[in-house]
């Protein structure tokens, strides 16, 4: 009889564990692999990040549907989102514009609105990253960069709204489904 209520009560404490970890993970932090090196050298290929559930929005479990916005991803933050063609890969990116920007990479320089985004030089980094076709691991070199990321607003140049493909891929980006990483 004692040993059968020490297993009812083990049982129990499990099961109090089991709902209390998806209840977290429903509502307030996942965790998420880093699939590739495209984020290197802030983030490499097979690093393990926490990702706040709420960055943006409350939101229903398991659903997209929000209760509470709670704002909208600034630049400089790093991102998880479904991938607009593959709903079923999850992204992670840093933000560098928000909706009206104007980005741009010229020899390398990432100018938002027309300014140079300042960046000091950081040398070479060698990384381990994962062929898309056969999967097998090969090291490969980047220039690493510090770059400081304004996180106020910036007046575009030109002083006009973007276009229309522009507002439609910011539609999709505007975090209906972003998450932040708190790694």
């Amino acid at each position: 009889a004692a040993a059968a209520g020490w297993a009812h009560r083990r049982a129990a404490v499990a099961l109090v564990v089991v709902v209390l970890a998806l209840v977290v993970r429903a509502l307030l932090v996942e965790p998420f692999r880093i699939p590739s090196g495209s984020m290197a050298p802030t983030l490499l290929a097979g690093d393990h990040v926490f990702v706040s559930k709420l960055a943006y929005a409350v939101r229903l479990p398991f659903t997209r549907v929000r209760l509470v916005d709670l704002g909208a991803p600034r630049r400089g933050d790093v991102i998880v989102f479904e991938s607009p063609r593959d709903p079923a890969t999850d992204v992670v990116k840093r933000v560098v514009g928000i909706p009206g920007d104007v980005i741009e990479l010229r020899e390398q320089v990432l100018y938002v609105n027309g300014v140079p985004q300042p960046r000091s030089d950081a040398g070479e980094l060698t990384y381990e990253e994962r062929s898309e076709e056969t999967g097998a691991p090969f090291l490969d070199t980047c220039r690493r960069h510090r770059e400081s990321l304004a996180k106020g607003e910036l007046v575009r140049p030109d002083g006009e709204p973007g276009g229309a493909e522009e507002a439609a891929w910011q539609a999709g980006a505007k975090g209906e489904h972003a998450e932040a990483v708190l790694a």
